[in-house]
C-alpha cells in the first residue's frame, strides 16, 4: 500500500511541473506594407483557422472592423488612421489570440508612377552619406513601407516556425515521461528487496 502511495505522490508531483500544453494553441499575426495590414490565424502546429471571425479595436477600444479569414485563415483590411490597432479572435471552444498591430504615421509626399507605384522624390545632389536630412520625411516613411512590405511574410514564416509542434520535441515529452516512470520503478524495486 504504501508503494502505491510513493508512486500517486511521484505522479503527482510530475503533473504538477508539467508546463502549460500548447498543441492546440490559437496565434494571430499580423503586418502593415504601407496601405494595408494583412494576416493569418492559425494553430500552433500548423493548421489554419478558416472562417475565423477577427475583430478589429483602435487605441481607445472601440471597435473597427469585424473581418472573416478566408480558407487559408489570411485576412486583410485597410486601417484608417495611424495608430496601435488590436486585433483578436476567438475560436468559440476556449482559444482565443491577440495581436498588436502598429500602424505608423506616414509623410506621402511622393507621386504615384504609371504601374500604381510609388516613385521616390530624388536625393538631393548635395547630400552625401553621413549628412544629417540626407533623406526627406517622404522618403524615409516610404522606405520604411519597402522594409515593412519585404520583412513581413518573413516575420510571419518565423512566428509559424517557432510555434510549430515539432517530432523531436514529442519524442523527447515522451522520453522524458518514460525516463520519470523508469525513475519511479527503479526507487520502487529497491525498496521491495530492501
Amino acid at each position: 500500500m504504501k508503494d502505491w502511495r510513493c508512486l500517486g505522490a511521484a505522479l503527482f508531483l510530475v503533473l504538477l511541473l508539467a508546463g502549460p500544453v500548447m498543441a492546440h494553441g490559437l496565434r494571430l499575426f499580423a503586418a502593415f506594407d504601407g496601405s494595408e495590414a494583412t494576416g493569418s490565424v492559425y494553430f500552433v502546429g500548423g493548421g489554419v483557422f478558416p472562417a475565423a471571425p477577427v475583430e478589429v479595436r483602435d487605441q481607445q477600444g472601440e471597435l473597427v472592423a469585424r473581418l472573416i479569414a478566408d480558407e487559408e485563415g489570411r485576412f486583410s483590411f485597410r486601417p484608417s488612421a495611424p495608430g496601435l490597432y488590436q486585433l483578436s479572435v476567438d475560436s468559440g471552444d476556449g482559444h482565443r489570440a491577440e495581436f498588436a498591430l502598429q500602424v505608423p504615421a506616414a509623410g506621402r509626399d511622393a507621386e504615384p508612377d504609371e504601374t500604381g507605384g510609388e516613385i521616390m522624390p530624388p536625393v538631393p545632389p548635395d547630400a552625401t552619406e553621413g549628412q544629417a536630412g540626407a533623406f526627406s520625411p517622404a522618403q524615409l516613411a516610404l522606405l520604411e513601407q519597402v522594409v515593412a512590405r519585404q520583412l513581413a511574410p518573413l516575420r510571419e514564416e518565423i512566428a509559424a516556425y517557432e510555434n510549430k509542434v515539432r517530432l523531436h520535441d514529442i519524442l523527447g515529452g515522451i522520453g522524458y515521461i518514460l525516463g520519470v516512470f523508469g525513475l519511479l520503478s527503479l526507487i520502487l524495486a529497491r525498496r521491495r528487496k530492501g
